[in-house]
């Protein structure tokens, strides 16, 4: 997706000075091995165009009383709305604030290299830090998070469950089947969906979801999960009248007090999740277990469509979930919104529905009636486990131009760029600074933050361009040295008269004049030599 920014160069400092505290989730990661400590504050300064970060009073692995990580004088990137903050340097580490702590060892450790980057707008904050304890023998990796579940699908690895109830049989929070659906065969369809011990491989959790199929009257039923609500409406499969749908208008809630749909706070670029499947007996025309996401601006739809829907934004589908020798496997599905464009609609909601089979009553089950309550396991019936559901927000970096032009070079992984305004005697002078204006960026998010900084350096121009996923938690920043023309002593042409200087565009065509960004520029000299040189306009 192309953004394209004209942003105003760095230049605030009549801002007045601001403090905002964050309250989030810190992972303190130690050769490799992780922990997390709930409520936990960090702090952001701003005083005028700078910015201070504090990690204050901060406890390494729940044991070491470190102190206050202060990391001063930081200029931020304006991403759209969102600052980008990046640093490298080394600071001293001061005592805690917390007076309960008899003695904190960060003082004690003198000058410690600190790398961090960080994204924040006035609700969210993202922030990596990395610390070399030298003294220690170890890089710390801190990241502070307070985003929670605001980007996400909440209990998406299915850890919190409803308790069973008088009628009632346990639904996994944010998540619904026939327990809870509604249409006059509801109170046939059986039940569909069962807690499991059984995990994704290198899970932190306890449990996953496992939907299965039942039958009914001799009618096989696909096990079905949504994050809207199940409607049962018709005896016959394929029926519409049987679908999941959302309606933000709705005000019925489920046994969390939950409404039965799903709220977007950005445009997600794809659906991750684990599945393993399994069929009962192996149905050579229906092999395949389906999911099924769609973004809408918060309307009624339903799963499967009744009619041509026009407040549909994207949908990420897979209908082809193989059996993979009942193996567990992460597959990852994209969202298709340009299919949906001229829709216009706002992304306000998402429905995700889960089924044992892309098509409908296509399935098998050994057992009439269902699982519950008969002793039977989900080898007598076609089952789908699910676990560790997440929505992706990209911020990949697709393409990076100045002045129109890619940089020379560019590669996503490579971070830092050198270009020269190398002009020569007998070409026109440039007619403005180089400015934000000058950087357009290309990424992979639909709703990737961009932007960029420029400030004058001794030699030129210092560029920062980023760009940030929409959840904060992916940040790539670029760092663009631009050079001002230079008369080095040390140039073999140095004191050269010119005879003749010739520009060609970068397609090896001569034209009259320079061309604004990358051209070729020979010039000849008196002496019969000449040089060839890529030089920015």
């Amino acid at each position: 997706m192309k953004k394209i920014f004209t942003l105003i160069a760095a230049g605030m400092c009549g801002l007045a000075a601001m403090a905002t505290t964050y309250t989030g989730q810190l992972t303190v990661t130690i050769n490799g091995q992780s922990s997390t400590e709930n409520e936990v504050t960090i702090n952001v300064d701003q005083n005028g165009d700078l910015y201070t970060l504090s990690l204050e009073n901060f406890v390494l692995g729940g044991q070491m009383a470190i102190g206050n990580i202060v990391l001063p004088d930081l200029q931020a990137i304006d991403a759209n709305g969102v600052k980008v903050l990046t640093t490298n340097q080394n600071i001293t580490i001061a005592e805690g604030t917390d007076t309960s702590v008899p003695t904190w060892a960060g003082p004690g450790l003198g000058e410690i290299p600190v790398q961090m980057t960080s994204a924040f707008n006035d609700q969210h904050i993202v922030a990596y830090i990395d610390i070399n304890f030298e003294q220690l023998g170890q890089v710390i990796a801190v990241k502070f998070d307070n985003t929670l579940d605001d980007f996400q699908i909440g209990n998406n690895g299915f850890e919190i469950w409803a308790e069973a109830a008088s009628g009632y049989k346990p639904e996994p929070m944010f998540w619904h089947s026939f327990q809870t659906a509604t249409g006059n065969f509801a109170a046939m369809a059986g039940d569909h969906i069962f807690q499991s011990q059984v995990t994704r491989p290198g899970s932190d959790g306890q449990y996953s979801a496992v939907l299965t199929s039942t039958k009914v009257i001799g009618i096989v039923a696909n096990g079905t999960m949504t994050t809207g609500r199940l409607n049962a409406g018709n005896a016959t499969a394929a029926n519409t009248a049987n679908h999941s749908y959302l309606d933000m208008s709705a005000t019925d809630v489920d046994h969390f007090q939950n409404p039965y749909y799903v709220t977007l706070q950005a445009r997600p670029d794809a659906l991750k999740t684990w599945v393993r499947f399994y069929q009962q007996e192996f149905q050579a025309a229906h092999p395949y277990a389906t999911v099924n996401a769609v973004i809408t601006d918060g309307t009624r739809y339903q799963d499967p469509e009744d009619q041509t829907y026009t407040n549909v934004v994207a949908k990420a589908t897979n209908r082809t979930i193989a059996i993979n020798n009942s193996q567990w496997q992460e597959i990852t599905v994209p969202f298709d919104y340009d299919t949906y464009a001229a829709n216009n609609a706002e992304a306000k909601a998402l429905l995700v529905t889960f089924s044992t089979n892309a098509d409908p009553g296509q399935g098998s089950c050994k057992v009439e009636g269902g699982l519950w309550g008969i002793g039977g396991t989900v080898t007598d019936a076609d089952s789908l486990f699910v676990d560790d559901i997440s929505l992706v927000y990209n911020a990949g970096v697709t393409d990076l131009r100045f002045q129109g032009q890619t940089l020379e070079g560019f590669d996503p992984e490579t971070k830092q760029y050198n270009i020269t305004l190398n002009a020569p005697q007998a070409a026109p002078a440039r007619a403005a600074a180089v400015s934000t204006d000058d950087f357009a960026v290309d990424t992979d998010g639909q709703s990737a933050y961009v932007g960029a900084r420029v400030d004058t350096a001794d030699n030129g121009y210092l560029a920062n361009v980023a760009a940030v996923s929409a959840d904060l938690q992916n940040i790539n920043v670029y760092t663009i040295n631009i050079n001002e023309p230079t008369t080095a002593v040390s140039d073999i042409n140095a004191g050269k008269t010119i005879a003749a200087t010739a520009y060609y565009n970068l397609a090896g065509v001569r034209v009259s004049q320079p061309q604004q960004g990358i051209n070729i520029v020979v010039t000849r000299y008196t002496d019969g030599t000449q040089k060839a040189e890529k030089v920015v306009f």
